[in-house]
Parts: C-alpha cells; structure tokens; sequence
C-alpha cells in the first residue's frame, strides 16, 4: 500500500536523519518538496519549526575565513573536508584545503595533523605480533571449516595484511598454502575414472567440467585423455560420439518401457551415434522391432474434425486442428484434408458498388463534422474518431485550434487543480496503489498545473 506522507511522517523522518547524521539533511536528500511546502510553506519553515536551523549560505571570503575561524575556536583543530564543506569556494579562492589552512595562519596545526596521521600510520605497520598472529589464527580457522583457502574478500584485512606480508598471496604463502584453489591432477583424474566406472565411457568436456583446470594442466582436453590412457576411445569419440549399440538399444528399450511408446529422434539424442551405428534414426527403431510412426490415422483426424464441425457449427482452422505432420503426411495439405473430408469453400460473389463521390474537404465542411460528432454523442471527439488530420492541419494549423473556433475545449484544458487530485485520490481508493504518469492520464494538465506529475503526487499526499 501507498504510504500517505502526512505533517507528522515528515518531522518524525527529520529527527530520525538528524539523531543519524548529526545534521540537518538538504531538501534533495530529504525529499517530499511539495508535502513540506503545502504543510510548512517552505524548508528553512520546516527546519525552524522543529528546533534546527539551515546551515546559511556563504557567499564570500571574509564569511569563509569566519565559518574556519568559529570551526576551530569550538574544536581545537582544523576541520576535514567532509566537516567544513564549502569545496568550491575553498578551491576558487585559494585553490586547495592546504593553501586555505596555511593563509589563516593554521599551518602549524595543519603539521600536528600530518604528524599524527603518520604515527598512526607507523602504529599500523609490521612487527605487531599480536595482530599477526590473529591473522594466522583467522586463516587456519577458515581452513579447517571451509577445507579450502579464503579469497581476499572473505579473509578481509586486506589493509593490514598487505602491510605485514606485502601482499595477499605472500601472506598464504607463508602459511605454507598454496593461493590457486583450481582442482588438481589427482582430483580431476578421480572425476574421470568415476564417471567411466558409472557410465561405461569418456565424459565429454562438458560433461567433466574443468574446463580452465584441464587446460591449464593438459592444454586441451584430448591431451588430457591421452595422460589417462584413452587416446584411442578418443579417436572413436571423434568418430562415433563413442557410445556403443548396447548402450543405444538399452536406453531405447528403458524408453518404451517407461511411456509405452517410442521416443522422437530428439527425445533419444545421440543422432551421430545412431547415423554412423545404424544409418538413419529410422532403421535404428525398426532394428529392435517398433515403429516410428507416433502420429495419429486418418480416421482419428477425421473423427476430429466432425467433433469439431458439429460443436462450432464451422470448420477448424489449421491452428486450432493441429497435427500439422500427419496431415501433410496422409493428405499432403490441409486444403486437401479438409476436401476429403467434404468441406467445399464458399465461392464469394464481390458485388460492384458504385462509388460515392468524395466530399470536397473544406473549412465548413470540419466544422460541420465536428458539430455533428457533438451532437449525436454528446461529446468532442478525439482527433482520431473525426479523422481528416491531415485536412485539419492545412486549414487551422491543429486539432485544438478547430475546437477553439467552435467553442469547444479538450478536457484536460477544463480541468482544475483539485479536480486532478481528486482523480488521483478516486484512483489510490480504488486500486490500492499510485497509478503509472502512462496510466493516468491528462499530461497537459499535470504539467501545466504542477510541472511534474511527481510533483503532483507530492502535492496530493502522496509519496512517488
């Protein structure tokens, strides 16, 4: 549901962003524009309203030297950049935060703080053997639950480990790990051996995986078979796909048993195989006795249609007939299958009609069309249902400048501001939720009226 943005949402979301940031929030970061304005008259109302001041605006040096002075007065040190602000004018007039510190007569203030900056720097450095050791105690833990080595990213500290080990990798090194966590030899040739006991041949490369590992162990994946003692099954592999005609049949066969019919060359697969086995598809079904044919006979297609004609009182398009196969199998086309079948198509008879002389398009004659529409429907049309656009344009230079002539306005032109909240308001009622601008409508109006149409669901109450 659409949350009503009300007086109370709005003070209740300003101390919640200012017990967060410790500072009040721009009108762009905060948002709600036009709610704040029709409840507050204006930001700086709202701030002042709740206690907070908007943070004025400088507009030259000598308010930008006082702004650094007040700031270092309260804090005992010069303030950072994110803090002061202002990085546009410090940049016009003095070219750089530096320069801006120095010429105030800060630069020894600004030496402590580079000072401190470089102690706490030399705190962080090599040779805490606590951290280390802390370190190495995070990466044996994650080993020994995870069974693998941490990415970067899941070790974290990446800061402190390149200052102590002078890289992520050199700090896994020294552990006595290894960074690569690719599967190795011994485990990809495991995966291979099982997969041959399981199914009684080679993988194929996608079928092992590993792609990047067996490329950059072996090179390429026939090296790969070849280092494992199958460059002939490889060769075969090549040549037949190297599944053999048992396995063929015994699938087939699991098949039939399973939908008690035969598969399609697409649901069997291993259409290499079955060509160089067997020489078509065709032969390898017929070889263990079944046939191909799935589809349906004559008399089932013509028994479906007769259902079809005496429910629809029609004949049936070959969209919704179907069987497109058989019926070009058996009848060679759906012309002929609907001959067969008795079906004659109706000679249509084209009647000549005297044409009726086109009227001559003239200024009165679209006032006239106009005036008629208005009277016979009650209502303007659109500039679709007069129709004549292109007349319309030569002789009043718009659809809207013909209404004009005859009186008439568009009906986003006579619609008011509370009239058009009034709308939105009906709509969120109805639906539960803020129409889409597409949706709704009257763009003219909303634009006119308040500019934006997030500008208009502001105003109404809304948040867009």
């Amino acid at each position: 549901m659409t949350t009503r943005v009300t007086e109370e949402f709005l003070i209740e979301k300003l101390k919640k962003f200012v017990e967060e940031y410790g500072r009040t929030p721009l009108l762009k970061e905060f948002g709600h524009s036009g709610n704040i304005h029709r409840f507050f008259g204006t930001y700086t109302n709202f701030l002042e309203s709740q206690g907070f001041d908007k943070k004025r605006t400088i507009k030259n040096k000598d308010e930008l030297v006082k702004e650094l002075h007040a700031f270092v007065k309260t804090n005992n040190r010069i303030p950072k950049a994110s803090e002061f602000g202002y990085f546009s004018l410090v940049r016009r007039y003095y070219g750089s935060s530096y320069e801006f510190f120095k010429a105030n007569g800060y630069e020894p203030l600004l030496r402590d703080n580079q000072m401190s900056s470089q102690k706490s720097e030399e705190l962080e450095k090599p040779n805490d053997p606590v951290l280390i050791e802390s370190l190495i105690n995070k990466l044996a833990a994650y080993v020994e639950e995870h069974g693998r080595t941490p990415t970067a990213k899941e070790m974290g500290h990446e800061r402190q480990l390149k200052k102590l080990f002078g890289s992520f990798s050199a700090f896994i090194h020294s552990q006595g790990f290894a960074t690569r966590r690719g599967i190795t030899k011994s485990k990809l040739e495991q995966k291979f051996g099982t997969f041959v006991e399981v199914n009684g041949r080679i993988p194929t490369s996608v079928e092992l995986g590993h792609r990047s590992a067996v490329q950059r162990l072996y090179g390429n994946y026939p090296a790969f078979l070849k280092a494992n003692g199958y460059e002939r099954e490889y060769q075969l592999k090549a040549r037949k796909n190297y599944v053999s005609k048992e396995f063929l049949i015994s699938k087939l066969i699991t098949f039939v048993e399973e939908h008690g019919q035969t598969p399609t060359a697409t649901e069997m697969g291993y259409k290499k195989s079955i060509i160089n086995y067997f020489g078509s598809y065709t032969a390898f079904i017929r070889s263990q006795g079944f046939t191909t044919c799935r589809g349906v006979t004559k008399s089932k297609l013509e028994q479906k249609y007769k259902t079809f004609f005496e429910a629809n009182g029609r004949k049936p398009t070959i969209a919704e007939f179907g069987h497109y196969a058989a019926i070009q199998r058996l009848y060679g086309n759906y012309s002929e299958f609907l001959k067969a079948n008795g079906y004659v198509k109706p000679e249509k008879k084209k009647k000549k009609t005297p044409s009726a002389p086109k009227p001559v398009i003239t200024s009165a004659f679209l006032k006239e069309e106009l005036n008629k529409f208005v009277d016979e429907n009650g209502r303007i049309p659109t500039s679709k249902e007069l129709g004549y656009s292109d007349f319309i344009a030569q002789k009043f230079g718009s659809y809207t400048a013909l209404l004009h002539s005859q009186g008439y306005k568009l009906p986003s032109e006579q619609l008011s501001k509370e009239e058009l909240q009034n709308k939105l308001r009906t709509y969120v009622k109805i639906t539960g939720e803020l129409p889409k601008y597409d949706e709704f409508g009257y763009r003219t109006s909303i634009k006119k009226l308040f500019g934006s149409f997030e500008a208009f669901v502001q105003a109404t109450g809304y948040e867009p």
